[in-house]
């Protein structure tokens, strides 16, 4: 069993506990990765296990249903001693009408159900206290229960199979497609193709492609590019890459994840890289996302690096979650490119305009790396007496990386213990709030370089919720805002203004610590 790394851990952490779904999204997506590769928490009880739970509590009831469909997929790998039993019935206490669950989420709680479940009567047991039968029928059911385990107690013979690949019953095909896909069972593929004289696969793929659900057509995709590595040839048959661009967003992401991990493909259609390239600005987000995620698999390439750089240069990117993939990935190859290098470089030089707080996380989780000490001694970045300087061109400019930590830990350990201490508070606070939003553009104005816009206006629409909020909800509010500010003040510390930004948060700390008292 290989650890799973602190520096991946602490990357992960940071999407884990903002507030963006995409964000949220990719962070489970990472943590899944490291699963499915054999990664795992320690054996025993450790603080980012604990930690790691309380974010699975609170994904668990995120609104949006993909970030929920993707938890359920870890869980189908993620197995805790510790805690396997909550785990579960928190799983199915969010079966379906309570947050609307969709059809394709109530069988992944059922494929969740299945794999900690040691028994038939277990399993029904399970099923019966997140009412999931009365949305799934028994052949959806049994798929689903025997898509992550050699299930002995489902039994699935050829005729389910068959019938799994009717267009009306969309449900059966995307787990028949989970089944055949899934790389933890070789036991159980091996029993399927005996049963079906081995052409099971191929057949299963190129019938379900031409599906009327557009989401099994993902699945199937999705299917195709978790096999056989990053080979494109076993697909191209069915789908050629100059008919692939006209497929739907959804289908086009898995086909990209597919075709951007393939070395040998991309290296003999350098055109075909070109028209994805021009036609990156119109494509739908999710599309780019599976480019990223293909190359991210391939690492690096020569004929990745200019058009990665350039879809960084270009600056037409806005999307949080794929701006942080791609500097993900200039990191990841630092060590190849010169240009990557400069990147990043240019990126931590300017890291108080960067345009996303993530990206920001991200670069400063780097600089505490020990690849990222590397990095500063080989960009001519000196430490003197706790503050770092870039040497541009005969200009220092002071970049305040770990400037006054002392002083930054203690102000998050005094956020910390306010945190603690709101649960017996009394928050009917109605006129003081007003206060607060009158100290706070007090501080701003009086400290106009040292914020963005978007900080402030997000720490004004926090209170603004905060005073809006009913006063049963108040705890809550007051909750996310002190986090809040422990964000911003962790942003702070790789940024020049870190002094000024420190005391403005001291400032709000202090004011919002007699609330309530």
């Amino acid at each position: 069993m290989r650890i799973i790394a602190v520096d991946d851990y602490a990357l992960i952490r940071k999407k884990l506990s903002g507030n963006s779904p995409k964000l949220i999204k990719t962070g489970v997506q990472d943590m899944l990765h490291l699963l499915e590769n054999g990664r795992r928490f320690p054996r025993v009880a450790n603080s980012e296990r604990q930690e790691f739970h309380t974010f699975i509590a609170e994904i668990m009831k995120n609104p949006d249903d993909d970030v929920r469909k993707w938890l359920y997929h870890l869980l189908c790998i993620y197995v805790d001693p510790i805690d396997d039993a909550k785990l579960i019935q928190d799983t199915i206490g969010n079966v379906p009408v309570e947050v609307q669950e969709s059809m394709e989420n109530v069988s992944w709680i059922a494929a969740v159900c299945a794999v900690h479940a040691a028994t038939q009567d277990e399993f029904d047991t399970l099923v019966k206290a997140g009412r999931i039968q009365e949305y799934l029928t028994s052949p959806q059911l049994k798929l689903a229960a025997s898509a992550f385990r050699e299930n002995p107690f489902h039994t699935i013979d050829k005729p389910m199979l068959e019938a799994a690949m009717q267009p009306d019953d969309s449900i059966s095909s995307i787990w028949l497609t989970k089944i055949f896909s899934n790389r933890f069972l070789p036991i159980l593929q091996r029993t399927y193709y005996s049963e079906t004289h081995g052409s099971v696969q191929t057949d299963m793929f190129v019938k379900l492609l031409k599906h009327p659900d557009d989401v099994v057509r993902k699945y199937v995709m999705w299917a195709f590019a978790q096999e056989s590595g990053g080979n494109l040839v076993s697909l191209i048959p069915y789908v050629p890459p100059q008919d692939a661009l006209s497929l739907e967003p959804g289908v086009l992401k898995w086909y990209f994840v597919k075709m951007f991990q393939d070395r040998n493909f991309l290296e003999h259609n350098v055109d075909l890289i070109q028209q994805v390239k021009n036609g990156l600005p119109k494509m739908k987000t999710n599309v780019r996302e599976g480019i990223l995620i293909g190359c991210g698999k391939l690492g690096y390439s020569d004929v990745l690096e200019d058009f990665l750089i350039d879809w960084e240069i270009d600056a037409w990117e806005t999307d949080e979650n794929l701006l942080l993939r791609l500097y993900e990935y200039f990191v990841k190859n630092i060590s190849y490119s010169q240009d990557f290098f400069e990147i990043v470089k240019s990126a931590i030089k300017n890291m108080d305009t960067l345009p996303s707080e993530s990206l920001r996380l991200f670069l400063t989780e780097f600089l505490n790396t020990e690849e990222g000490k590397r990095f500063m001694d080989k960009a001519n970045i000196n430490v003197y007496g706790g503050n770092v300087q870039f040497n541009m061109g005969g200009k220092n400019k002071q970049f305040n990386y770990s400037a006054n930590r002392e002083q930054q830990e203690l102000l998050l350990h005094k956020i910390e213990e306010l945190k603690k201490g709101l649960e017996q508070r009394d928050y009917d606070i109605e006129e003081r709030l007003d206060l607060v939003m009158e100290h706070i553009t007090y501080e701003i104005e009086h400290r106009p370089p040292t914020i963005e816009t978007s900080q402030i206006q997000e720490i004004l629409d926090k209170l603004d919720e905060l005073k809006q909020a009913k006063p049963k909800d108040r705890g809550k509010h007051l909750l996310g805002f002190l986090s809040l500010l422990s964000n911003l003040l962790t942003i702070a510390s790789a940024t020049p203004a870190f002094p000024e930004i420190q005391a403005f948060v001291s400032n709000i700390v202090h004011f919002v610590g007699s609330l309530g008292g």
